[in-house]
């Protein structure tokens, strides 16, 4: 019984962890563009 409770609970914390890193790549697409006074050039 606590086999399956543990393989839930894993897989319940690995589908968080798709998701999460998935919708960070998402704002991760649309990047202003750096100032040049930022820049180190």
């Amino acid at each position: 019984m606590k086999n399956k409770i543990y393989g839930v609970i894993a897989v319940v914390v690995t589908s968080l962890a798709v998701l999460m890193s998935t919708s960070a790549c998402f704002f991760f697409i649309n990047q202003p563009e750096e100032p040049t006074c930022l820049r180190g050039e």
